[in-house]
């Protein structure tokens, strides 16, 4: 009886060891780590390594200390990586606020008021900090992202008030057409802003939350954590694909603009 359970004993090592192989050689794309889904599978593990009966007690503290490792190791890398996306972020932000900065309708006296020629510079200009902005957006901290849009929000109303001064008393289909265009755009702006507050929010909610479970003691209230964790990362997923939706349809407003 003593042998039949020491065999299954060793099988569930070797059940336990795949696992924890399995984790440690998935999630990857591209050569970047799925966080998301490799702190999933550590859960998954986890509850694996309290169901799983008998196993040996040196097996047992082999396997939780080779899955320790891959944590520690992940979480290393992890905040390394954060750390070059913060430097990266940096990089972008001051690109698209340099290019911001020269879109800018001056207005200082002394000077003389734009020409035609020389708004459509301008509007070029501020056309290719929105462009670099939506292809960097995914490599930008949010605060860094926002303060980009929210500052070519500002000049593109000062550019569209420029250009409304020049056409008032023309075309009233054009002109109706652009204000359903800035309403839209003002909704969506509006929406972006609380969308990403909200974002920012969860974001610290999970920050907090995984805190709370590398620093708890009971696993009952580990078991709790990790699924109030879960139902936080489905909320977060969700806010970020509504804010790629709403940026796709600003640009899309801007474009028309």
């Amino acid at each position: 009886m003593m042998k039949d359970n020491n065999n299954i004993a060793k099988e569930n090592a070797n059940l336990l060891d795949n696992e924890i192989t399995s984790l440690q050689n998935s999630h990857w794309s591209w050569g970047e780590r799925i966080y998301k889904d490799f702190w999933n599978h550590v859960k998954e593990i986890n509850k694996l390594f309290k169901s799983t009966r008998p196993l040996l007690k040196e097996d047992r503290e082999m396997l939780w200390n080779r899955l320790g490792n891959i944590c520690n190791e992940a979480r290393i890398r992890q905040s390394n990586e954060s750390t070059e996306r913060k430097v990266e972020s940096k990089s972008h932000y001051e690109d698209i606020m340099s290019l911001i900065s020269s879109s800018r309708v001056n207005t200082f006296f002394g000077f003389d008021t734009p020409d035609i020629e020389e708004m459509k510079r301008l509007g070029n200009m501020l056309k290719r900090a929105s462009k670099k902005l939506s292809e960097n957006k995914h490599r930008m901290l949010p605060k860094h992202k926002q303060e980009c849009f929210n500052e070519i929000q500002e000049v593109r109303k000062k550019h569209d008030a420029w250009w409304e001064g020049l056409k008032e008393n023309r075309q009233h289909k054009k002109n109706d057409f652009k204000l359903r265009v800035r309403e839209n755009l003002d909704k969506n702006y509006d929406r972006h802003r609380k969308a990403t507050q909200t974002l920012e929010r969860l974001k610290d909610h999970r920050y907090k939350l995984k805190n709370d479970i590398d620093s708890a003691w009971s696993d009952s209230f580990k078991d709790r954590a990790y699924g109030w964790l879960a139902e936080t990362e489905g909320k977060i997923s969700d806010i970020e694909r509504f804010i790629g939706k709403l940026e796709e349809w600003i640009l899309e407003d801007e474009t028309k603009l």
